[in-house]
């Protein structure tokens, strides 16, 4: 299990790969689409608060981020918000072009969502509360990026090169096997003879 930790992320995406084609064939024309992707994203939230509450107060689970992370309805969020840009450039492109001139904006907005998601976080093993809210602002951060990829010319040429298209297959590849590069290093060290420490007075 160890080892296989790493694929509940994988699971995570293929159900929604199995699930969204179906749900856009039932969904009727664009508004009821972003009306899907609005309700799934409250939803989500949602959920993920709830079985926040419910692993530290009510189950008291030694390993809570099972519950609440590692779960799909916990992530719909982000995969909403692909689904938003993918949606409003396939029905709205007139859209997008007209949102060029805020992309300075979007960029700006970017960068202090940055800042502020690495001043909080989401601190797995100590199963705080702002867990909840700040994986909503890692959504919103996907949101922007994808949004300005779409309108920037530099962005498309930089996330469309192909030495970093090939740095993004490799690195996949690389978490979801690093459980195994992590448990031979960790037997390589164990192995290691221990360093004599010589302590001397002052």
């Amino acid at each position: 299990i160890y080892f296989l930790l790493p694929l509940w992320s994988l699971a995570v995406e293929e159900q929604f790969y199995l699930t969204w084609p179906f749900v856009l064939k039932a969904l009727k024309g664009p508004k009821s689409v972003y009306l899907a992707i609005a309700a799934l994203t409250v939803f989500s939230i949602t959920a993920r608060g709830a079985l926040w509450y419910i692993s530290r107060y009510v189950w008291h689970l030694p390993f809570p981020v099972a519950l609440y992370y590692e779960s799909t309805v916990s992530h719909l969020d982000p995969l909403m918000a692909g689904a938003a840009a993918a949606v409003t450039a396939f029905y709205f492109p007139q859209l997008l072009a007209a949102a060029k001139k805020y992309t300075p904006l979007m960029m700006l907005a970017l960068a202090g969502l940055c800042v502020t998601i690495s001043c909080y976080f989401p601190d797995l093993h100590y199963n705080t509360y702002y867990n909840v809210a700040v994986f909503a602002l890692i959504a919103l951060a996907c949101l922007l990026l994808l949004t300005i990829t779409l309108l920037s010319p530099t962005f498309i040429r930089v996330f469309g090169s192909a030495p970093l298209a090939q740095f993004g297959r490799l690195t996949y590849a690389m978490y979801l096997v690093h459980y195994f590069a992590i448990a031979l290093a960790d037997g390589i060290i164990a192995r290691l003879p221990a360093a004599s420490v010589s302590l001397v007075p002052l």
